[in-house]
């Protein structure tokens, strides 16, 4: 409908009321009615692009994007710490033990924590991992105790939490509840509590209702255990690093590695795709790509994962009773070592119920490929340029670090000579060029991380003879 399709309607109203019929057509009539139309036409596009925003797959705004996911169970993901490694040296005469969690700070105000305790002894160094986080505590008191109690964190806090630790405290003392994806498999025993995240962008905890999850008891206090982090921050090696509250002052500190890694918060276009496609696994992972999506769904900063079962594990290396009801993960990643990938794989799956079936992370093996090129440019061309944008194009594709590895099934894509000649052809960097890659026959192993290295690879770029 049209402004002249409402005008057309008032025109015919107007014609149908004696009073009004004598004015029609006059210069007043035909004001009113203009003027009429275009308000009432604004009206209805004002009401049609609202209700426009029912839909997920047509809302534009954030409020009502985040309120249709949160209608799915969808939890926007959370901010990323940055990560790295900690140099730590004991000068006294004694061993010093350093807890999990004890918080640094660094030139700049950022805290840091110690991600598992360590012991130092006398004169010892040791490297330990850190993470960019501070942690925070927000405490309710419980005064009658009521189905589906929420705690709603502020807006600020929310787009800063990394993760959220549980604890009811009662008479009987302390204990830390378990999230669980919409109370799934809880009775009116069971210590669980589900997180949601509403439209006005602030994230929320939400207890059971005495049937599906235990109610937390009247006079007892909730307390939310908040680690809080900026995200995508930066700390370059060989930087000095301070203990909280004087902790440990004896000790010096320093970054061995720089500490980086840290991701946003998901963005509202991405809360959108989660919550159309992601949030129909809700939180179950079953055979195939499910494990794929819901492992990237909770670790981003993976750069390449493989994940294969039982049987294809068999074709590999034989059968073996030690290989049943197996799931086997391999990943890797710029950012984490293979120690701290297990580690956070590991507890991710900790919270799943997999019945008879077994998580075991595989390392992964690095093979680099080397190449040799030999190509030739036009005559003005400049050999320095071309060599290097071939190399940066090839290690963009085909690189460690190259991202889209995998297919949409999650399966690793190889690399092949073919595919090689056609990528360098397709550069159109140079007028002839011959490639020669020696390594890439025999079959791939599933832990194999295949890359072409240009480090190590010979490129001769020459102009051609006039």
């Amino acid at each position: 409908m049209n402004s002249n399709d409402v005008k057309q309607i008032f025109e015919d109203n107007l014609k149908e009321q004696s009073w009004w019929a004598r004015l029609f057509g006059s210069q007043f009539s035909v004001g009113l009615i203009n003027f009429m139309s275009q308000v009432i036409y604004r009206c209805i596009s004002v009401m049609q692009r609202d209700l426009n925003e029912v839909h997920l797959s047509q809302a534009v705004r954030a409020p009502s994007i985040l309120a249709a996911a949160e209608n799915k169970g969808y939890v926007r993901a959370k901010i990323t710490p940055s990560t790295g490694t900690l140099s730590v040296n004991n000068p006294t005469g004694s061993t010093v033990f350093i807890p999990a969690n004890t918080e640094l700070e660094s030139q700049a105000g950022l805290t840091y924590v110690v991600v598992e305790g360590v012991n130092i002894a006398s004169s010892e160094t040791k490297l330990i991992a850190i993470k960019q986080l501070k942690k925070k505590r927000l405490s309710t008191v419980v005064s009658v105790e009521e189905n589906h109690l929420e705690v709603v964190l502020s807006k600020e806090d929310s787009s800063k939490v990394n993760l959220v630790d549980v604890h009811v405290e009662t008479n009987e003392g302390s204990s830390q509840w378990k999230q669980s994806f919409l109370f799934r498999g809880g009775d009116s025993k069971a210590k669980i509590y589900m997180e949601f995240y509403t439209s006005q962008e602030k994230l929320g905890v939400r207890f059971g209702n005495g049937v599906v999850g235990k109610r937390p008891p009247a006079n007892s206090t909730v307390h939310l255990d908040l680690w809080l982090t900026d995200g995508e921050t930066e700390l370059i090696e060989g930087q000095k690093l301070s203990f909280v509250n004087n902790a440990f002052v004896q000790l010096t500190a320093t970054t061995s590695t720089a500490i980086v890694g840290g991701l946003p918060q998901e963005s509202i276009e991405d809360v959108r795709q989660g919550a159309l496609y992601a949030a129909s696994y809700n939180e179950e992972v079953v055979w195939g790509n499910d494990y794929r999506t819901f492992i990237l769904t909770k670790i981003p900063q993976l750069d390449w994962l493989s994940v294969w079962g039982e049987q294809e594990q068999e074709k590999e290396s034989g059968a073996s009773v030690l290989n049943t009801n197996k799931i086997f993960i391999c990943a890797f990643s710029d950012v984490f070592t293979n120690e701290q990938i297990e580690e956070q794989i590991t507890a991710l799956f900790s919270t799943i119920d997999l019945f008879n079936l077994e998580i075991q992370f595989v390392p992964v093996n690095f093979v680099s490929i080397p190449i040799t090129l030999n190509a030739l440019i036009e005559p003005i061309g400049s050999i320095a340029d071309s060599k290097a944008s071939i190399i940066n194009l090839i290690d963009n594709e085909y690189g460690k670090n190259a991202e889209n590895r995998t297919d949409s099934e999650g399966k690793v894509i190889e690399i092949k000579s073919k595919d090689l000649w056609v990528f360098i052809d397709q550069t159109e960097l140079f007028t002839d060029f011959d490639l020669q890659v020696t390594l890439l026959s025999g079959a791939r192993n599933l832990a194999d991380y295949r890359y072409i290295d240009t480090a190590t690879s010979t490129i001769n770029v020459s102009r051609e003879n006039v």
